[in-house]
């Protein structure tokens, strides 16, 4: 399934599938953002293996990686790689992001998309709310190394 960006996508933008490698993304920031990472290269290739995800760059920069993971019928869960460069492109991962996401979710059939976040991360929980996330509850023990987290989501009509 390919998404055309074209429409979307301003000038030095590019949006594709691609692998990456872990050492690409700068995680003293995107520790801030993301709503999880991955423990190494392995754990990266699986996700990217098995889930629709994209890369969105500006002049061959990684701004964000974002993708998601079918977990079973119509419901499926969403993750977000941003790198330093979302402190100056944020609105246009954004408009990209949810652009993909009106899309995807579209052509899978997916009803429910959530995601988790660090309840600490507050940068974290406003992008989440900026893809039109809303909290739905506090899990404990839920996360990496047992860690507390929200269960965000956000819900689609069914077509």
């Amino acid at each position: 399934m390919e998404t055309s960006f074209k429409k979307i996508l301003r000038e030095n933008y590019y949006c594709q599938r691609e692998s990456i490698q872990l050492q690409d993304i700068d995680f003293q920031y995107v520790s801030d953002m993301a709503f999880f990472l991955p423990r190494d290269q392995a754990h990266l290739d699986e996700l990217l293996e098995n889930s629709h995800h994209y890369t969105l760059r500006y002049k061959n920069e990684i701004v964000v990686v974002f993708g998601l993971t079918e977990l079973w019928d119509k419901v499926a869960e969403g993750w977000v790689f941003p790198t330093k460069k979302m402190l100056t492109h944020k609105q246009a991962a954004v408009r990209v992001i949810n652009f993909w996401l009106e899309n995807t979710v579209e052509a899978l059939g997916i009803v429910r998309l959530h995601t988790t976040v660090d309840p600490g991360r507050q940068n974290a929980i406003r992008f989440a709310q900026s893809l039109k996330f809303q909290t739905e509850a506090f899990l404990r023990c839920f996360g990496p190394g047992g860690r507390d987290v929200l269960m965000m989501a956000r819900f689609f009509e069914e077509k």
